[in-house]
């Protein structure tokens, strides 16, 4: 091997260059949840230093994040990092949009790509890639195409992810202001180490190295070393064996161990939390992320690991049911269990902190009854928060939610379901829904950057809801699934043309016309072929075209209301305000908005917590 050079670069440095990717790892796999946990990780730290009065300068004086090594070669092929480096590409594409709120914009154009002599090159120079980025930098859209890679693809949908994400950490109007600040703290005090080679071949020898022969143990494989050291030396073949099938089960996830030690430990034993100010010192929840096998070492006489017994319990008993229940909730939420449906239709929200909640509330010496009542109680209250809080605009991301998701997590720690059912309830009655309620819908909820996946969710769910109540198959997990072939896109009853219908009469002009059109009562789920054929038409033309559609399109339309027993059946014993629409106008949106609110209220109703206790 040649000489191997590596050095340490902030992000302004490193982004200066322009790098390639060898022909063999070109693929960008990074998924929802490794952008977000990006996104988090970065603004999180830069909270811990940001203070309102501060200037750009400042930032000069705040502390260094490090977000890890890259491999390059000497003419800039990426061996290793191209996963990090074109998210950070995503990352400021995004901030560069968000930046039209200031009158002067700071320059981060150079760290996203450069012209020379007329052509554009990107921090990662792939042909393959510079229809989409282009289209991203200009546009802050991409629309996919069949034939894109699925690199591609995966660059519109992470940019997605970032551009909620990123909007939703800077809605609060102190952190708008804060967004400059922000950027040049990313540019100057965001570093990450340059391991340069010479060859390919180098690079190949240093990556193995790191990877496969590092000499750092991980934290799991810490916590694992210090258990089984304790555990009487005739159990020790056996909890090994043990240990090992459970981690080999869980790492089925990427990363599935560390993470569901991260779940376990803060779920049963966390106690204390970071305060929301800079420079606030660590404690459990933070500990645990940041080092859980040096926490686990600290507080073992607090968790109650004090004799050999323990450590044995600890392993055979504690490790092999919470990883147990670890894994299960894993499934329910990647596959949808109608026994346990409110756990998938959270995750499909991305709430993931129900996993951790519900892991507190949940004992070893509990009953398979009372353990199953626990889940669907949890999993139901969450549900209820998500949406009671989408409504009324108040974000459920990570970052906004965590705080009181401890909360909650503490407070329901080894409870008994009688109590969790008492606790849930009192807290959606006096802490939710004073912050707003469901009546919100009724009051101009809307179409939106933020509103948009979450309104999906909703029609989805009114639809399978729907179809429940008439006897229909009702697969909400088929209804968003958004990898099958012509799946469901949002439909506008109203086409985007103020000259149709009488809008001109309606509307004082074109712009409240718009504003108007993006009401939940003007909004539907079709297939995106019939989406994008329908769209423009007329409304009196569409009604036609939804009879053969969705039992929620459907119902528009005044031929569904004749020989449909079943589905007049549940109009009459609902009490719904089910009508049709031969035109639908303004009053008829604004009718068509109070019953979907009136769906809502039966889907997401506090009396459902009392049935699935039972």
């Amino acid at each position: 091997m040649q000489k191997v050079k590596g050095d340490t670069h902030p992000l302004n440095i490193i982004l200066s260059q322009r790098y390639t990717i060898p022909y063999y790892q070109r693929e960008y796999k990074w998924q929802r949840r490794q952008a977000k946990e990006l996104v988090f990780d970065l603004v999180s730290e830069f909270r811990n230093h940001y203070r309102e009065d501060d200037s750009l300068k400042d930032v000069t004086k705040y502390g260094i994040y490090f977000l890890g090594p890259i491999i390059t070669t000497e003419s800039k092929e990426i061996i290793d990092g191209q996963q990090r480096m074109t998210t950070l590409s995503l990352i400021l594409i995004k901030l560069n949009h968000m930046q039209t709120v200031y009158e002067s914009k700071i320059n981060i154009e150079k760290y996203i790509f450069s012209d020379d002599l007329g052509e554009r090159t990107f921090v990662i120079n792939e042909p393959e890639r510079e229809n989409c980025l282009s289209d991203l930098f200009y546009k802050d859209n991409y629309e996919t195409k069949k034939d894109d890679t699925e690199t591609v693809k995966n660059i519109k949908e992470r940019y997605d992810d970032v551009s909620e994400s990123l909007d939703d950490e800077f809605a609060d109007e102190s952190l708008i202001l804060a967004l400059q600040h922000f950027i040049e703290w990313l540019k100057h005090r965001v570093y990450i180490v340059n391991i340069e080679t010479a060859t390919q071949g180098d690079a190949h020898k240093v990556f193995e190295n790191m990877n496969d022969r590092g000499l750092r143990l991980s934290s799991v494989e810490m916590i694992k070393g210090h258990l089984l050291s304790q555990v009487n030396e005739d159990q020790r073949t056996k909890a090994n064996k043990e240990w090992r099938d459970i981690m080999q089960k869980l790492n089925a996830e990427k990363d599935g161990d560390i993470t569901f030690i991260h779940t376990w430990f803060r779920a049963k034993y966390a106690d204390t939390m970071r305060e929301r100010r800079a420079s606030a010192e660590s404690m459990d929840f933070e500990s645990i992320y940041d080092n859980a096998n040096k926490w686990l070492l600290d507080n073992l006489q607090r968790i109650g690991i004090k004799t050999e017994s323990d450590y044995e319990r600890f392993i055979f008993k504690d490790l092999d049911f919470f990883a147990g229940l670890y894994m299960r909730l894993i499934k329910y939420s990647t596959k949808l269990d109608k026994r346990f449906e409110y756990v998938f239709y959270n995750a499909h929200r991305d709430f993931n902190l129900q996993i951790q909640a519900i892991m507190s509330a949940v004992n070893v010496s509990d009953s398979a009854e009372d353990i199953d009542r626990k889940i669907r109680i949890i999993s139901c209250f969450f549900d209820q928060f998500i949406t009671l809080r989408v409504v009324n605009y108040h974000s459920v991301e990570y970052s906004n939610t965590y705080y009181r998701a401890f909360i909650i997590t503490k407070e329901l720690r080894g409870k008994t379901v009688a109590d969790i059912l008492r606790y849930t309830k009192d807290f959606l009655v006096t802490k939710v829904i004073p912050e707003g309620s469901l009546s919100s819908i009724s009051e101009g909820f809307h179409l939106n950057q933020f509103s948009k996946r979450y309104i999906f969710h909703m029609l989805a769910r009114m639809i399978s809801y729907m179809n429940e109540q008439c006897g229909i198959d009702s697969d909400f997990d088929k209804i968003v699934d958004r990898k099958k072939t012509n799946s469901l896109d949002i439909e506008h009853i109203w086409a985007d043309d103020y000259s149709q219908g009488n809008h001109s009469e309606e509307f004082a002009n074109e712009r409240d016309f718009k504003d108007y059109r993006e009401r939940f009562g003007n909004l539907l789920l079709l297939p995106r072929d019939k989406n994008r054929s329908y769209q423009k038409n007329p409304y009196e033309e569409k009604v036609q075209m939804y009879f053969s559609d969705n039992i929620l399109a459907r119902s528009l339309n005044r031929l569904f209301y004749k020989n449909n027993p079943s589905f007049l059946r549940f109009v009459s014993e609902s009490g719904l305000p089910f009508v049709p629409y031969d035109v639908f106008n303004k009053a008829d949106l604004d009718e068509r908005q109070e019953l979907y609110r009136a769906i809502c209220e039966k889907i997401w109703n506090i009396d459902n917590l009392d049935r699935v206790a039972k």
